[in-house]
């Protein structure tokens, strides 16, 4: 799924917050591009969960890919799609910057 950073002292307050529901009343974001890497085996984010997620925040079923795996997919699994992923929606042909 996605991996977030989240200060310690933060935890309390986001355990508070049902973010399906927020989603799911329409408190959605707009002009997201997203992909979602969901294990099939996954005990910790049930994969069904992840799929709302993904479609609530406008995901494309094409950019929602299941492995035949747990919550620890390792990324030598993803890395090319995540990697094509980024250069097909962060630079259009004509904006890619080059070094």
């Amino acid at each position: 799924g996605i991996r977030r950073y989240i200060p310690k002292h933060c935890i309390p307050e986001l355990k508070k917050i049902d973010g399906l529901n927020a989603l799911r009343n329409g408190k959605r974001p707009k002009d997201l591009t997203v992909l979602t890497h969901c294990g099939a085996k996954d005990v910790i984010a049930n994969p069904e969960s992840m799929r709302e997620y993904h479609e609530l925040l406008g995901g494309k079923p094409e950019n929602f890919l299941i492995y035949n795996a747990g919550h620890g997919i390792h990324r030598d699994i993803f890395r090319k799609r995540t990697i094509s992923f980024f250069l097909d929606t962060t630079y259009s042909s004509t904006k890619r910057k080059t070094c």
